[in-house]
């Protein structure tokens, strides 16, 4: 539980080696516009995949496009309670959010 800060710019460390049976998602912003500005945050709400059995989350690595890896520099995840996030106050997250 918490956050865990993931500093991008620094290298991408050596691969954690996982078992053959792990499952896995990517999650994207696709077709993302970035507006030319000095900082832009970008806020997603993403539903997790529902799973049977208890799962864990081992691990959480970037998927950046090449040629954006000189503007994307970090990220921060946070998990959210299903009623915050589903609510109708929430649907719009996806893009900007420079105003939190």
């Amino acid at each position: 539980k918490g956050t865990q800060s993931l500093n991008i710019d620094t290298g991408i460390p050596e691969p954690i080696k996982l078992e053959n049976d792990t499952e896995y998602f990517d999650v994207v912003n696709d077709n993302a516009h970035v507006p030319a500005t000095d900082t832009t945050y970008w806020c997603k709400l993403i539903k997790l995949p529902v799973f049977e059995d208890t799962h864990h989350i081992v691990k959480v690595a970037p998927v950046i496009s090449e040629g954006s890896e000189p503007i994307i520099h970090h990220m921060i995840t946070y998990a959210c309670p299903a009623n915050l996030a589903e609510s109708p106050l929430n649907t719009y997250l996806d893009g900007p959010c420079d105003n939190w």
